[in-house]
């Protein structure tokens, strides 16, 4: 397979116009992320369980959607499949600015829930189908996502004064829709193009021993991705409920503690790689695990929000660094089975969730931090015993 030259130009614009549309609807998903609950409290009157239940939503209809999407990105034109999961998502946006009531916003959340399942899936498919071993596919995806993240999120808190929740709810729609503009316009994929594994993956070679090795190593990464996601999950809703209810911060106010740790978030996960290469991805894994479980103890004594924000900024260096690793860690650990890990990562978003809402409103705010930097500590120890039976993933991304 080549990489450059007429045969595979059409290759190239294909990926690149699904990376540029993971980027244009992946700001919009990670900038509601933050807003949703926000607005759930403010303008529905929500409580924090309620809340809650309104974000796992989301991520229980994702999970639903899942069969459904790699059934269709083995059948169907993948450029169109992603592009349906923009529309929908589209129409999620859409739902949130007409919404006056909770049923209206819990089936906005469930339509969101299944565009954004489609829209993933069939994106990470088109970025591995000029190299079905491209290990690398998952982080290119990640990665537009998280860029599309920062310039939305910073345009959000810009204009948000002026256009307010139904402004941005309506902005976002139309980024949505442009992205789905852009896939339909795309190429379609290269007969020359040779066969990508699905969502599945592909079997791989071995005796029975390896192969339960790996089997094992794969199990305890899924359980390792659902305990972390579900802390990470658990202490950012956690957050944003108690700046808007325990400080009485505006949304602005809250987006302004969130943006500089979700930046240094995106930086870290960009610029990790060297330490990794350096030192390994255990060591920056243990690392990274103890200074976000010491910011989130950190969070339960602090007095006012610039505390929070500078430990929030702590947090995302180090949360960043882990999910830098987890990423590289998961695409080689699932090779064979390469949706295990996004569905432990969407099991543990939909724990975490419904952990929060029901922690704000039925437990002392420090048990509820004492319990996520827990999960954090349990997650990086069972991360890290993975890291034998499958072999190879310590090894610096760079000579991985």
């Amino acid at each position: 397979m080549t990489f450059g030259g007429d045969v595979d130009a059409p290759g190239v614009l294909r990926e690149r116009r699904a990376l540029r549309a993971a980027g244009l609807v992946g700001g919009p998903i990670e900038l509601i992320d933050v807003v949703l609950p926000l607005w759930a409290g403010a303008a529905l009157g929500l409580s924090a369980t309620e809340v809650g239940a309104l974000v796992a939503v989301v991520v229980a209809f994702s999970l639903v959607a899942r069969p459904v999407a790699r059934v269709l990105v083995d059948r169907w034109e993948r450029r169109h499949t992603a592009a349906v999961g923009a529309l929908l998502y589209a129409f999620a946006c859409a739902g949130y600015a007409v919404a006056q009531s909770a049923p209206l916003a819990y089936g906005a959340a469930a339509v969101g829930g299944v565009g954004g399942t489609l829209l993933w899936v069939a994106v990470r498919a088109i970025a591995r189908e000029r190299q079905a071993d491209d290990t690398e596919a998952f982080l290119r995806v990640a990665s537009a996502r998280d860029a599309g993240s920062m310039v939305t999120t910073a345009l959000g808190l810009v204009f948000f004064g002026i256009i307010g929740f139904a402004g941005v709810f309506w902005a976002c729609a139309a980024m949505c829709v442009l992205a789905a503009a852009l896939l339909v316009a795309g190429p379609g994929r290269p007969e020359s193009a040779g066969e990508s594994p699905g969502e599945d993956g592909v079997e791989s070679g071995g005796d029975g021993q390896e192969e339960a090795a790996a089997g094992q190593g794969r199990l305890r990464a899924a359980v390792a991705e659902a305990l972390t996601t579900a802390a990470e999950a658990a202490v950012g809703l956690l957050l944003v409920l108690h700046l808007q209810r325990g400080f009485d911060l505006g949304v602005v106010q809250v987006v302004l503690v969130f943006v500089p740790g979700s930046m240094v978030a995106g930086v870290a996960v960009l610029h990790v790689r060297r330490y990794v290469s350096r030192y390994g991805r255990t060591r920056v894994l243990a690392v990274g695990s103890l200074v976000g479980c010491a910011a989130t103890l950190g969070f339960a004594a602090a007095p006012n929000p610039y505390v929070i924000a500078a430990l929030w900024v702590l947090s995302g260096a180090a949360w960043g660094a882990v999910l830098s690793v987890r990423r590289a860690v998961a695409d080689a650990a699932a090779r064979p089975v390469l949706g295990m890990h996004d569905t432990a990562g969407l099991v543990g978003l939909l724990i975490g969730s419904l952990a929060a809402g029901v922690l704000y409103d039925g437990a002392q705010w420090w048990a509820a931090c004492v319990a996520a930097a827990g999960m954090i500590l349990v997650g990086a120890v069972v991360l890290m015993s993975a890291v034998r039976p499958l072999g190879d993933v310590d090894v610096p991304l760079a000579k991985a």
